[in-house]
């Protein structure tokens, strides 16, 4: 941080809880995004006590061979059928679009 206070020419203030600070204006955007009434998908934080397992696999949709870490929450159903289609390399191009470049149409 010296280093770049003294470029600066200011002192640098490194908050308490840095290493949350991205989620927490995740979190004030995604409230100033919903309507009155709008129902949402939060779990509650009661969900910490779940159980859960990850799994990670290398998606073979594409070149790059990324690895995927898959979260399935006991007594749920995995909702997200593009990791089970990228662990078999079996992207659609539409999901590829979505992957590779998610703000194109």
């Amino acid at each position: 941080m010296a280093a770049f206070e003294q470029v600066l020419g200011k002192k640098i203030i490194i908050p308490p809880h840095f290493d949350v600070t991205g989620a927490i204006g995740a979190a004030i955007l995604a409230q100033r995004s919903m309507t009155e009434g709008q129902k949402t998908t939060f779990k509650g934080f009661d969900i910490r006590n779940a159980s859960y397992e990850i799994t990670r696999f290398v998606c073979n949709g594409c070149v790059n061979h990324c690895e995927i870490s898959s979260v399935k929450i006991e007594g749920e159903k995995n909702r997200c059928s593009m990791a089970a289609d990228a662990k078999n390399g079996r992207l659609t191009a539409g999901r590829k679009r979505m992957i590779i470049s998610p703000t194109s149409s």
